[in-house]
């Protein structure tokens, strides 16, 4: 089966900064095999940078996952690798990342969720090694082919520059709907915020 996903992010988080996505699109080749299910993804976003640069800002990922599916809920992981470009080389790039995560069910369709991806990667064209811990929590509400969500994610960028760290913090709190195509398919899990990744390194983390 292969499933794609349009999306948006946030703008960037600057007052002299609006980087906004015209698109992410994924790709995704999932096998199920009873309560388990592994695949591989693929895919690529393009923002409009606002920023210090004219140019548009692009990032494409790749990588495989595992999902288990439990009596009480689900967890998942995935590595991957996401490459942005942007006109100062100053996005995240040649970055490989581990996310793992998972959802746990209560009653009358609720359920919390959870999420931990870690990143490495580089900055300035291979000048400085790139770190990036991206934690989220929340809750969902299954109403059919919608899903309800609100999540709380907390994410840190740096970079090390002979022993200095550089870098910031971001806390963002998402409200909205999902809606599921393929009735009882499988669709794969949440991949993390590759784009959020890409635009807060180029533009928010000097």
């Amino acid at each position: 089966m292969h499933y794609g996903r349009i999306s948006e992010t946030d703008d960037d988080l600057g007052d002299d900064d609006a980087t906004s996505t015209l698109f992410d699109l994924t790709l995704r080749g999932l096998k199920s095999d009873g309560d388990m299910s592994y695949g591989v993804f693929i895919g690529a976003g393009v923002q409009d940078d606002y920023g210090d640069a004219d140019e548009r800002m692009t990032y494409r990922y790749l990588g495989v996952e595992f999902a288990h599916d439990q009596s009480w809920g689900d967890y998942y992981a995935q590595f991957g690798f996401v490459d942005g470009d942007d006109e100062y080389n100053e996005s995240t790039s040649n970055a490989p990342f581990l996310n793992v995560g998972g959802r746990y069910n209560l009653e009358n369709g609720y359920a919390l969720t959870g999420a931990l991806a870690i990143a490495g990667g580089v900055k300035y064209d291979d000048e400085y090694s790139n770190r990036i811990l991206d934690l989220s929590v929340g809750a969902e509400r299954d109403f059919g082919n919608y899903v309800g969500f609100v999540k709380m994610q907390h994410m840190q960028i740096f970079y090390d520059d002979d022993g200095f760290c550089y870098g910031d913090s971001f806390n963002t709190l998402s409200v909205g709907i999902t809606m599921n195509f393929g009735g009882s398919s499988k669709h794969g899990s949440t991949l993390p915020e590759l784009g959020r990744w890409v635009a807060y390194n180029a533009n928010e983390v000097e």
